[in-house]
């Protein structure tokens, strides 16, 4: 009797004993993840002149079009840019014709253009522009021109380039830009062919005297 009342006794102790209510602790809460923002358009930039002069350029880092008229004289007209160092980068322009075309200046990071020099006789203006401002093709289709240009692949991956260069006017190269640069024409001569297009590409640029033609494909 006595092992009845003492196990009853026992198990009242047990049930009444404070349960403990503490909820569990919750996890804290997750970190808000931080989009980046797009990088904002530039603004452009114009500068003008006469004759020859170097011109200081204070542009943001990277990829820029560069609208170049002048040489209505057709006189001897170069344009040089170089960076913060005063060490060439290239040459934009480099003829003894009436000139007006657009270049890209700056495609790669360890490029930044901070001035021109021009060679002129005769009034000369330089537009430095976003990329925004290029002309666009739509993968598949087809454009053509006249001069330098640049233009930036819109669309479907672009696949195969039918280019064409139909007179023998000066130095013809066809350029595009994406995980690296690839040279796809350099010639002085009438050309007509078939190129296969890197598929990370999204910028051409022509260096041309005289008509073009060129049709992307896409990747089917």
């Amino acid at each position: 009797m006595k092992r009845v009342f003492i196990f009853l006794v026992l198990c009242l102790l047990v049930s009444c004993a404070p349960v403990n209510t503490t909820p569990p602790t919750s996890p804290p809460p997750p970190t808000e993840t931080t989009i980046p923002s797009d990088t904002p358009v530039p603004e452009p930039i114009y500068l003008s002149g006469e004759g020859d002069a170097i011109v200081e350029l204070d542009k943001p880092a990277g990829p820029m079009l560069v609208q170049i008229t002048g040489n209505a004289a057709g006189e001897a007209f170069k344009i040089v840019h170089r960076n913060e160092t005063n060490r060439p980068i290239g040459i934009l322009v480099d003829t003894d014709q009436p000139y007006e075309g657009v270049r890209l200046i700056d495609y790669f990071p360890y490029h930044h253009t901070t001035q021109f020099v021009v060679t002129a006789t005769g009034a000369w203006e330089i537009a430095v522009l976003p990329l925004t401002e290029a002309r666009r093709l739509q993968v598949p289709g087809t454009i053509s021109g006249s001069t330098d240009d640049v233009f930036v692949l819109a669309g479907a991956t672009p696949n195969l380039a039918v280019i064409e260069r139909r007179f023998p006017q000066g130095r013809f190269s066809a350029i595009t830009y994406g995980d690296s640069r690839r040279l796809l024409v350099d010639t002085q001569q009438v050309y007509t062919d078939s190129v296969i297009l890197d598929r990370s590409a999204w910028i051409v640029e022509i260096i041309a005297a005289g008509e073009w033609v060129i049709e992307i494909s896409a990747v089917e």
